[in-house]
């Protein structure tokens, strides 16, 4: 916010001599011309009405700039208006706890997390509801949280067409709460295939007005590994119907193969286990 303005009028012929603001931390201390440190108001103190840096030539527009400076992101402010005539009438907003107008400051980016699928999460089942948490901090709050599901053959999913596309897609969810968020896939039959790696990203947005919405700048991202076929695996020593004066090893192959292509990524495996009998 680099500058304070507003119009002014005089409805009656002597015409508007001078525009006075105030401006006050929210319940705190008020803009002494110097900073945000004053505890009296601009009745114990006149010199808090702090003149504007422009009045138009016909007095009919103004600007403030004074504290434009010393913003913090988060902060609650109420400004003042104080006007004169030249024939010396005032008209001012003297409520210093209610009056005046309320607005916020936040340039802080919201920040959001996904909690399902996990970090890095291998399944054999399909996920039925994306998840996560969202947070403003002192900021004006979360208003929305969009995911990005992009699939290892370099395809997104986009839920305005239903299928795979080659161009990056937004999915809106439902923010429940304020501090939480999820979307229900269970109906997006072509979005879980078995076999590929899903990078899914989340991202916040807060309700800043003017200029306009604060986004999330590095976004979560989580990885799924959906892989239903089982791994193969081979008993090299000993071998098949055999008979052994020692053995002290035993020893074969595992594999857990590519099922799709291009862009496949198998679960990998995790342990091999074997049964003696």
């Amino acid at each position: 916010l680099s500058t304070i303005s507003g119009t002014c009028a005089d409805v009656g012929p002597a015409g508007i001599e001078a525009v006075r603001v105030a401006v006050r931390i929210d319940g705190g201390y008020f803009w002494s011309g110097t900073g945000f440190d004053s505890a009296e108001t601009p009745d114990t103190d006149p010199a808090l009405w702090r003149p504007v840096a422009y009045l138009s030539p016909s007095a009919t527009s103004w600007y403030f700039t004074e504290p434009c400076g010393s913003w913090i992101s988060g902060g609650r402010y109420r400004v003042f208006l104080r006007v004169i005539d030249r024939a010396g009438n005032i008209s001012q907003q003297t409520d210093w706890v209610n009056g005046g107008n309320f607005f916020r400051v936040d340039w802080t980016p919201p920040v959001s997390r996904i909690i399902t699928p996990a970090e890095i999460d291998y399944r054999n089942t399909t996920i039925p509801t994306i998840t996560g948490t969202c947070s403003d901090g002192v900021g004006v709050g979360v208003t929305q949280v969009m995911i990005k599901i992009r699939r290892s053959d370099g395809l997104y999913y986009s839920d305005v067409v239903g299928d795979w596309q080659d161009s990056e897609a937004w999915i809106l969810t439902t923010l429940t709460g304020g501090t939480q968020w999820q979307k229900d896939v269970s109906g997006w039959a072509n979005l879980w295939v078995s076999g590929y790696k899903y990078d899914i990203n989340s991202r916040a947005r807060d309700a800043v007005h003017d200029p306009g919405p604060n986004y999330e700048v590095n976004f979560t991202t989580n990885i799924c590994i959906y892989d239903t076929t089982p791994p193969t695996s081979k008993i090299n020593i000993p071998e098949h119907n055999t008979w052994k004066n020692t053995l002290t090893q035993i020893t074969g192959t595992v594999n857990d193969p590519i099922i799709v292509s291009p862009g496949g990524v198998p679960a990998n495996i995790d342990r091999v286990e074997i049964s003696i009998k």
